[in-house]
């Protein structure tokens, strides 16, 4: 509850709050078309939910607008026990549940009026369905999961990467080539009526709408919206999937991080040794088909890998629960363990130089680098430090590249962000502010003008992080 109090909105919940109230109160004065121009790149069941939680709830708007995210992020961890018992115990549903729980891209999901938490929630209630349909024969069970693929679609359009578990996984569950056509084409169709009966604006021209929709999700994607990638040293238009995987490692805990190169490891070998099981091929669908959905999109964002985390986390529990129990023998449980600890440390290099969006960990309360592998932010607590001791109070400090980690160590001084390109403001706000504090990596990543201005000067204060610098902090001396 504390993450979903603060008052500061995401661009991008703004504009989903915006759209939701349009939408739901256009519909309730009877005005079916005339509202979906608006935002109109992404499907209208989530700003449905915002808008209602907006009109409805006795809530500040931005805890109002939060809580479908926080409900559904919630009650996917609920969902993640029943798939992992189903698929193949109790112990790892439980714990792929924990895990998904304390993971901190989907706390940071869950937490903001966004897209992606409930995407996530129905995908995995359509694939939990998909697969007990498979396995019990059971006709409702896969009509109810082509409603929540219909639902998941309504929420993004990214939930088409379930189409990428469905239709090989039926060919192969099915000996008979007729009836798993017939299956995958019956799936299709309800999740198809139940996004265009969720949405008036798709009913007049139902194809025209719907291409002039996605290809308008497809140019924005294409454009790189208002910053570049950072990674590694260099910048992308268009960043390479590994850049995924390795913000994902960035904000695991060890915990996490060695239960899935385990899992990694052992599924590997199942699959050199040509061991697989049904159920393991499942898996494998569901870690891949988001990926590969993901690498063919041009526009990468932090936010788009909640719909991972919930495979990523079966597949961290897989390998614990393998890789650890009594039975497997010492030897193969030091086996797995070094070989995933040295696989964590040989990627140490890479993960260091990755800027991430939440170096803050709501889990720990501090900034996320408390293991050796990296430090995506890192170095805030000296930083305040410094600023306590030498900086007067009530003095306006600017930012680049933070949230709210100076807001909540120090009360003292005013902080006045720039992590976005100009406003109508920019000038006025950077004329009031005497020390400017930039995040290196994530500055990169802006491209905003105030950094580029203070690149050919001196800072007066640098912190490093394990020899490298990540925080710079500039004087720029006493304004009229």
């Amino acid at each position: 509850m504390s993450a979903i109090s603060t008052p500061l909105l995401e661009p991008d919940e703004i504009t989903y709050i915006e759209a939701g109230r349009l939408y739901v109160s256009s519909l309730l004065e009877g005005k079916i078309f005339a509202p979906w121009w608006f935002n109109f790149e992404h499907p209208a069941l989530v700003k449905y939910l915002i808008g209602l939680s907006v009109i409805l709830l006795p809530l500040p708007t931005y805890i109002a607008a939060r809580m479908p995210s926080v409900i559904l992020g919630s009650l996917t961890c609920v969902l993640m026990y029943f798939l992992g018992k189903a698929l193949f115990s109790e112990q790892v549903g439980l714990i792929s549940s924990i895990l998904l729980t304390f993971n901190v891209l989907s706390i940071v999901g869950s937490k903001q009026a966004m897209l992606e938490a409930p995407l996530t929630f129905f995908s995995v209630l359509s694939l939990l369905l998909l697969y007990s349909s498979l396995q019990d024969g059971s006709s409702r069970a896969w009509l109810l999961s082509g409603v929540s693929f219909g639902l998941a679609l309504t929420c993004k359009f990214s939930a088409v990467f379930l189409i990428l578990v469905c239709i090989p996984y039926v060919f192969v569950k099915e000996k008979s080539r007729r009836k798993a056509t017939l299956l995958i084409l019956v799936w299709l169709g309800i999740g198809g009526l139940v996004f265009y009966a969720l949405q008036p604006g798709y009913w007049l021209n139902p194809a025209g709408t719907l291409w002039e929709s996605m290809s308008l999700y497809w140019r924005r994607a294409q454009r790189g919206r208002w910053y570049d990638t950072y990674f590694m040293g260099e910048t992308y238009d268009a960043p390479p999937i590994q850049y995924l995987i390795v913000l994902m490692l960035a904000n695991s805990n060890p915990l996490e991080a060695i239960a899935l190169l385990s899992g990694v490891f052992l599924f590997s070998v199942d699959a050199a040794r040509r061991h697989l099981t049904e159920e393991t091929g499942f898996l494998a669908l569901m870690v891949l088909s988001p990926f590969l959905y993901l690498s063919l999109i041009p526009l990468k964002l932090t936010h788009y890998l909640v719909m991972c985390m919930p495979s990523v986390m079966l597949l961290a529990a897989y390998g614990m629960k393998t890789a650890y129990k009594p039975t497997i023998g010492f030897k193969g449980f030091s086996v797995t363990f070094i070989s995933s600890v040295l696989l964590l440390f040989s990627i140490a290099s890479v993960i260091e130089s990755y800027p991430s969006f939440f170096y803050y960990n709501p889990i720990l309360g501090k900034d996320n680098y408390a293991y050796l592998v990296g430090h995506p932010g890192g170095g805030v607590e000296e930083a305040v430090a410094w600023i306590r001791q030498n900086v007067p109070k009530d003095t306006r400090i600017g930012l680049i590249g933070f949230d709210e980690e100076f807001h909540q160590r120090d009360s003292d001084h005013t902080y006045v962000q720039f992590n976005y390109r100009c406003s109508l403001h920019y000038v006025r706000d950077v004329n009031k502010i005497r020390y400017l504090v930039v995040q290196i990596n994530m500055a990169e990543r802006v491209q905003n003008p105030l950094w580029k201005t203070v690149q050919h000067m001196d800072p007066i204060f640098t912190v490093t992080v394990r020899g490298m610098p990540a925080i710079l902090i500039f004087d720029f001396g006493p304004r009229q």
